[in-house]
């Protein structure tokens, strides 16, 4: 059984963790601003953390869709 404890997580590897939270929240201040600065004002972080926060995020969904059979076309997660 898979040991989902975040401690235990590659933190280099996306395949060896789950997004968090505050990535989600961070993509969706991002994904209704369209711009990371004021993102980063909405969410109350700098805008550093939010776009790390973001690369990680996207890291991790290309490695999902990567292991998929037929792999998602179309835009990036974040055109920004």
């Amino acid at each position: 059984m898979p040991n989902y404890h975040r401690d235990d997580a590659d933190e280099t590897s996306a395949r060896g963790r789950f997004m968090e939270m505050h990535e989600i929240r961070y993509f969706l201040a991002a994904s209704e601003t369209l711009n990371f600065h004021r993102a980063a004002d909405l969410v109350h972080v700098g805008q550093p953390a939010l776009t790390r926060a973001i690369q990680k995020l996207e890291a991790e969904l290309a490695a999902i869709f990567s292991t998929a059979k037929k792999p998602a076309s179309g835009s990036p997660i974040l055109a920004v």
